[in-house]
């Protein structure tokens, strides 16, 4: 019998015999649990009492309960049987589900949408945001962990500074004055860019806030305002960018209590934000005293001229929160972004931080930053943005060469070379959404259109065709795989 073993087990590691009322509960728990079925016989007394390492009148006492319980019977002269029918324990008193009243839990969650992650792999992966992970150099980082991990600081295991490891606050402030232009400005390392949307919109939004977003946009943020209570006041888009006439309308009508921007390539369309409307966006910011949050989540990557500098880097009213992270350039799950926000904004992200989570992960926050002291950070950079320009190039000649095919007939293949980013905007006379999906079942991921909009969209025609994880050889493959199943629509 199983659960004889079991509890003999339980008994040598305790030293010390069981007692009666123990060798109840287990063959009762036994039966309970289906481990002994009704009419089954079971062992003798004496194989019992041995095996339980018990006097035989221990364990007689102990089934004579049973018995008195219902739980077993005996027969003359045969032995000891489960009873047909149990007796009703407390355990099985309670109402089962049909009967009982549902629990009512009551949620302040707002948010209407769950993101996960696929579920299996694709042969073809063009979700964009992710870089190439094997382009990352494990084994240089590995040597910075490595010295973290051999000559650890007391301050290593303590709650430390709430705002982020100090060296890597100190890397990081130096990094945005070199690339951004981003000086004087307080920072908080945050677990990700979805981490400091979330807290900016606990500190500034509450039920019945209005946020000014593009009409396309990044979900998890859009949610991240929902969840605050805040409703989404659509902004209408063009090739420049967030149109600042049509904002001002809504400032006219709405109290709008922030704005949220994707300036250097808005997501998801890539279009970058034209310097005229930055500043038409921005004094109708100052006029009505409204924060501007600045999701430059793509500026590491840019493939022509320079970049534009972001709306924080010039922000004399001090009413822009400018936010970005780094798993677009190490890896997603390293779950490091940061915010460099105006002294107050500062000062209460902190508050809030202390009461969230006391302060973020040191040791990996170090390693990181000696990583950036040593210079390997900004090689591995300017790697990554000569090869991801590579395949940027790449890509564009696999879609022009299907632009001069007979397949491009029905497509009719239209997009616009990006500035920069890791994703490309790609206009396909089909049914995007429906492309997207068969082609799920055929191994290619893709995001279409509806991706990118909390509202039903019953059909699309744009897909997002992110260019960076991939080989070359496995991008061209992927999208003449995808383009084949598109013309057989």
């Amino acid at each position: 019998m199983s659960f004889i073993p079991h509890f003999k087990s339980l008994n040598n590691e305790a030293h010390q015999p069981a007692s009666y009322l123990q060798i109840v509960s287990i063959i009762r728990s036994s039966i309970e649990q289906g481990q002994l079925l009704s009419g089954e016989k079971l062992p003798s007394s004496r194989v019992m009492a041995k095996r339980f390492s018990v006097g035989r009148q221990t364990l007689l006492n102990a089934l004579n309960e049973l018995i008195a319980q219902g739980w077993i019977l005996s027969r003359q002269r045969v032995g000891y049987f489960v009873a047909e029918q149990h007796p009703v324990s407390q355990r099985h008193q309670l109402p089962s589900p049909a009967q009982s009243t549902t629990m009512k839990w009551h949620f302040n969650d707002r948010c209407d949408t769950l993101f996960t992650e696929p579920e299996q792999e694709y042969q073809y992966n063009f979700v964009a945001g992710t870089p190439d992970i094997n382009s990352f150099p494990f084994a240089e980082f590995k040597r910075h962990f490595a010295q973290v991990m051999n000559y650890p600081l007391p301050s290593d295991f303590s709650y430390g500074n709430a705002a982020g490891q100090p060296q890597l606050l100190s890397s990081m402030a130096g990094y945005l004055r070199r690339s951004r232009n981003i000086t004087a400005r307080p920072l908080l390392i945050s677990n990700g860019s979805q981490d400091a949307i979330y807290m900016v919109s606990r500190l500034l939004l509450g039920i019945g806030d209005r946020v000014a977003v593009d009409q396309l946009g990044y979900q998890p943020a859009w949610s991240a305002f929902k969840e605050s209570g805040a409703e989404l006041v659509k902004i209408a888009s063009d090739e420049q960018g967030l149109d600042p006439d049509e904002l001002a309308k809504e400032f006219a009508t709405k109290r709008i209590r922030l704005i949220y921007l994707t300036p250097q390539y808005q997501y998801p369309t890539t279009v970058t934000l034209s310097t005229e409307r930055r500043n038409k966006i921005y004094q109708l910011a100052v006029k009505y005293g409204v924060p501007i949050l600045e999701d430059d989540y793509d500026h590491e990557y840019h493939y022509q001229g320079q970049p534009l500098p972001p709306i924080a880097s010039e922000d004399p009213a001090q009413l822009v929160i400018y936010i970005g992270t780094l798993s677009k350039i190490l890896y997603p799950g390293v779950r490091i972004g940061f915010i460099s926000a105006p002294p107050p904004v500062h000062q209460a992200l902190l508050k809030l931080r202390q009461t969230m989570s006391h302060k973020n992960e040191s040791m990996l926050q170090r390693a990181l930053a000696l990583w950036m002291i040593d210079g390997g950070f900004e090689r591995h950079l300017r790697r990554s943005s000569q090869l991801y320009k590579k395949r940027l190039a790449h890509t564009d000649s696999t879609l022009r060469q299907i632009q001069q095919s007979n397949i491009n007939d029905k497509l009719k293949l239209e997009y616009q070379l990006p500035a920069g980013g890791l994703g490309l905007w790609l206009r396909i006379n089909v049914d995007c959404k429906q492309l997207a999906s068969i082609a799920r079942t055929q191994g290619i991921l893709i995001q279409d259109q509806s991706c990118f909009s909390d509202t039903k969209i019953m059909s699309s025609g744009y897909l997002r065709l992110g260019f960076a994880r991939q080989s070359e050889n496995c991008q061209q493959a992927g999208i003449e795989k995808l383009l084949l199943i598109a013309s057989n629509l």
